[in-house]
């Protein structure tokens, strides 16, 4: 059992196939799948926690203690409900006892470092979490060198925060550093080298490098057709992100037919009533309006304003982002009142996000402004190349997907880049 709960190749580090995750979601209310998906990856979190604390050697080793069991299994049922703050008090907890037994240097703390760093993230505390990513890493390779599993996984969880943060040149260096170790230890087709993978993809879009970004997209998504099918919604994420890469090259009939594979991807898997299918739509919208084609790119940009109010809510910045998008797509149609509502809105949600004084702000309060001038919009794609009257105006710099939805720098966009950002909360014990 030990050995099976470590292996590499144990059911708990595999994904399931596309036949039981699609065919078992597939009537299920729309969204059903990103919330599966993320019980199941807090699932082999908890069941390899609780391998570890029961079976002699394995990973923490023999249980610190009987209220050290009870705090780690709270923590790990907290986490499953999605209390990510109550599951942090119950891994403070473990670490506490560790500490009073094994002392402050001891390389079992990594493994605990690497939940409490894991449970962070969710809250978006991430300069914290890279504390503990880095301190963990340090206690697991002073004791068992760099090729160790948790050192690893810490480093590929380190670069994904990095990123995350906006600092995406350090993100490339860090993942670039890890990666071969991840296809060394893990394997070349695992669900972590593949996470690398995208991670990476993702650093190299946001510095405005959509080739490199592009083959490594391509990369993940062979490697996620292999393991979840073509028909299942990572492949269609990894599908778009490719689309993206395409639309920031300026190759946007290419782009479009991508972006059509992965809708229909998700319309047959978990339905375009959730986050993801609607920043999908919002970039699908983007490629339209680059190419001219001004009504559907609204059409799209409407709905995707519509789910996000629904999903996300009226005040969310990436709904005030649908809004900005459809405002300078009627624009450009010459519907200038429907344009201005749709701009006011936005506004106002950014106002209350962000203040009057912040930079998108501003440059939205400009460009509601400017709307009904025969050259109004032209401030900028958020795609780097090809048109540039399109909704991305506020938005053309910096961080793009996953900063708006954790309210951290939004505005601070990549040239377009596409998906949630997934968090493979897992620690190979």
């Amino acid at each position: 059992l030990r050995h099976r709960a470590l292996g590499e190749r144990h059911l708990l580090a595999r994904p399931m196939t596309a036949t039981q995750r699609g065919h078992s979601n597939r009537d299920q209310g729309a969204g059903e799948w990103a919330n599966r998906a993320a019980t199941l990856r807090l699932m082999r979190v908890a069941l390899m926690a609780v391998l570890c604390a029961i079976l002699p050697g394995a990973g923490l080793g023999q249980p610190l203690s009987e209220e050290g069991d009870r705090l780690l299994k709270s923590g790990v049922a907290a986490a499953l409900r999605g209390e990510f703050a109550a599951a942090e008090t119950n891994f403070r907890g473990v670490m506490q006892i560790a500490l009073q037994r094994w002392g402050p240097a001891d390389p079992r703390l990594g493994n605990i470092l690497y939940e409490i760093a894991t449970v962070k993230v969710h809250q978006n505390r991430l300069g914290e979490a890279e504390a503990d990513f880095r301190k963990a890493i340090e206690l697991r390779r002073a004791a068992h060198g760099p090729d160790d599993r948790v050192t690893v996984a810490c480093g590929i969880g380190l670069g994904a925060v990095l990123g995350k943060m906006g600092r995406h040149s350090e993100a490339e260096s860090v993942t670039r550093e890890y990666l071969p170790r991840v296809e060394r230890i893990f394997g070349p087709g695992s669900r972590e080298f593949e996470q690398a993978l995208f991670n990476l993809g993702q650093s190299l879009a946001r510095q405005g490098r959509p080739a490199e970004a592009e083959a490594l997209f391509r990369q993940t998504l062979a490697l996620r057709q292999r393991q979840f099918g073509t028909n299942h919604p990572v492949t269609a994420e990894a599908i778009a992100s490719v689309a993206a890469q395409l639309h920031n090259q300026g190759r946007f009939a290419a782009a479009e037919t991508l972006h059509r594979q992965s809708i229909e991807i998700l319309e047959r898997t978990t339905g375009l009533q959730n986050a993801n299918a609607a920043a999908q739509l919002y970039m699908f919208a983007q490629t339209l309006f680059s190419l001219g084609r001004f009504p559907e790119a609204g059409a799209l940009m409407a709905r995707s304003a519509d789910i996000r109010q629904q999903v996300l809510g009226p005040d969310h910045p990436e709904t005030a982002l649908s809004l900005y998008g459809l405002g300078v797509a009627l624009d450009k149609e010459g519907r200038t009142a429907d344009a201005r509502s749709a701009l006011a809105r936005a506004l106002a949600i950014y106002e209350k996000s962000f203040g009057p004084d912040h930079p998108n702000t501003s440059a939205l309060r400009a460009r509601l402004l400017a709307s009904g001038r025969p050259d109004a919009g032209n401030s900028g794609l958020a795609s780097g190349q090809g048109r540039r009257d399109g909704p991305g105006a506020a938005t053309a710099q910096g961080d793009r997907g996953h900063s708006v939805r954790s309210q951290v720098g939004l505005g601070r966009r990549p040239p377009y880049s596409a998906g949630a950002w997934r968090w493979n909360s897992v620690a190979p014990w």
